[in-house]
């Protein structure tokens, strides 16, 4: 086996190692802590101002291909997305399917 691809495994291995473990401590400690508990409730607010900051970046400041879709497109989808999700038995993946129909919908009407 040549240096480069010994190199490449090595950094694999170690990449997925130090990414695993803490899913592995996260699966062993989930039993163990109570979701009433001030810092988790903290911590899952700071997760879901995140995920809402990206796709709000997303939406308004778009990057690549996103970029020649019109903002009422966009805003369209997620709003389609979002609609769909509470009133459809808030399931996530009915938000999701609803919101990519209404944008390749829209997208294929030229809109």
């Amino acid at each position: 086996m040549n240096d480069q691809l010994a190199t490449w495994i090595v950094i694999l291995f170690a990449g997925a190692f130090c990414t695993h473990i803490w899913r592995w401590f996260g699966v062993f400690f989930a039993g163990q802590l109570d979701a009433d508990n001030n810092w988790i409730v903290w911590a899952r607010a700071v997760a879901t101002a995140l995920i809402a900051g990206i796709i709000a970046k997303l939406i308004l400041f778009p990057s690549g291909e996103l970029v020649n879709v019109s903002l009422f497109t966009r805003l369209a989808a997620t709003g389609t997305g979002v609609a769909a999700y509470y009133f459809l038995q808030k399931k996530l993946l009915i938000g999701v399917v609803a919101g990519e129909i209404c944008f390749i919908v829209l997208i294929s009407l030229g809109i």
